[in-house]
């Protein structure tokens, strides 16, 4: 495969309304670069080379009021990415497949 310090390109896919890249007269290029690969990460690929992002940990909650409704919302921390990239997703969806985000710890006391 690529290794730190390889050059690459990589394939662009043009969608409606996005700007492209390097645009030179009627038509876009299909391929942008070359890129140095500068650091490689460890990442669980599937069979069919694609990979699931699993949640850490929920940072932070809120509601969200929308036609009368009450949203529940929670801020979630993926895996392989950074506080800037933690996502605000609806807290049912996010409980009903990661339970373990959501298990309290109770504490006694007597």
């Amino acid at each position: 495969m690529f290794e730190v310090g390889d050059h690459v390109f990589l394939k662009v896919q043009p969608r409606r309304g996005a700007t492209r890249f390097g645009k030179k007269g009627k038509l876009a290029p299909r391929y942008v670069g070359p890129f140095e690969i500068l650091s490689k990460g460890d990442i669980d690929l599937n069979e069919d080379a694609s990979f699931e992002q699993r949640p850490i940990k929920i940072i932070d909650r809120r509601e969200k009021n929308l036609r009368g409704k009450v949203i529940h919302l929670v801020q979630v921390l993926w895996q392989h990415r950074g506080v800037e990239e933690s996502t605000w997703e609806v807290k049912d969806a996010i409980r009903a497949n990661y339970p373990q985000l959501f298990e309290d710890k109770v504490v006694e006391t007597k």
